[in-house]
């Protein structure tokens, strides 16, 4: 029987939260589960509320609740980390975030496609759900959801939600695993793929492992959309100068970011009839406004709002 550390990260959205360790009760698997909430927050510590309230109620699984001191996404992911690989019995870390919550059947789909791939680490097919009724672009575009029909081995995960994580990567890559260089900007994800990729490490998908992500009315606006396009832009130039120094991989990605700025304008224009792909277009030029920021030493933080309660 498989040992898990289900590991949530929070900050500051008690009501996400629970309905995340309740969603996280009603998993349908014969695994030895235990559950670990990263709360973020050492002064209002409302996610260990939230954890000790759980408990004194009966929780189904063992759940423990960790204060993080320092600020940044980076740090919870890492305590998490910790926590459960310090523990010589933990076979595998389930990592999800307090904005989303998975099926009952999240856990064990993970798992099999874990135990058909071998894969270090195994991503979620990660559906939007919106607290308000978004506009025709958002449902027709492609910023709101990420790859959902793959099953099996890929060369590259785009994020770190609903994520399960072997306990064979740490013997790829050592802690701190999240750069803390990334811990308020976004991109601590990506950095740690692409170290892990570059040690060796392997990566799949699992279609069926289905986690539900949750925009509220804030997250659904041109603006969020842009301004996520942007920092995704700018975190990854910031792991590309990092990883990929050499000149002949800088003057591609140059010519990437020049072939945008050529092509997407007029893209915008052609596609005036079709709201989600006009917004595609528009995501893809900020995209690239956030690499050439990255090339000019500029970091975009984006987690210095909390979205959602």
């Amino acid at each position: 029987m498989n040992k898990i550390l289900v590991g949530v990260a929070t900050y500051k959205r008690p009501n996400m939260l629970e309905r995340l360790l309740r969603a996280i009760e009603k998993f349908q698997t014969e695994a030895d589960v235990r559950v670990l909430v990263a709360d973020n927050d050492s002064i209002a510590r409302e996610g260990a509320a939230v954890v000790e309230s759980l408990v004194s109620r009966g929780y189904r699984f063992p759940l423990d609740s960790q204060i993080v001191e320092t600020q940044g996404l980076s740090y919870s992911r890492n305590a998490i980390l910790e926590s459960g690989f310090s523990d010589p019995s933990v076979d595998f870390i389930a990592m999800v975030d307090d904005d989303q919550w998975p099926e009952p059947l999240w856990l064990d789909e993970l798992l099999k496609v874990q135990r058909e791939t071998k894969a270090d680490i195994v991503g979620a097919a990660v559906w939007p759900e919106f607290e308000v009724r978004p506009p025709q672009w958002a449902l027709k575009s492609r910023i709101y959801t990420l790859d959902t029909s793959t099953t099996g081995p890929v060369d590259m995960l785009t994020g770190n939600g609903g994520i399960l994580l072997s306990r064979n990567f740490t013997k790829l890559i050592h802690p701190p695993w999240y750069d803390h260089a990334f811990a308020k900007t976004g991109g601590e994800d990506v950095d740690l793929f692409m170290r892990l990729q570059a040690a060796g490490g392997r990566f799949a998908r699992a279609a069926r492992a289905v986690i539900h992500e949750t925009f509220p009315a804030s997250r659904i606006t041109l603006r969020w959309a842009l301004t996520r396009a942007y920092r995704t832009g700018n975190t990854d130039m910031r792991v590309i100068l990092r990883y990929r120094r050499n000149t002949s991989d800088l003057i591609k990605e140059g010519a990437k970011i020049l072939g945008v700025f050529v092509v997407f304008p007029f893209a915008f224009v052609l596609f005036l009839w079709s709201p989600g792909r006009r917004v595609d277009a528009l995501c893809k030029l900020w995209r690239a406004a956030g690499k050439l920021a990255a090339l000019q030493g500029s970091h975009y933080v984006e987690y210095a709002t909390i979205h959602g309660r």
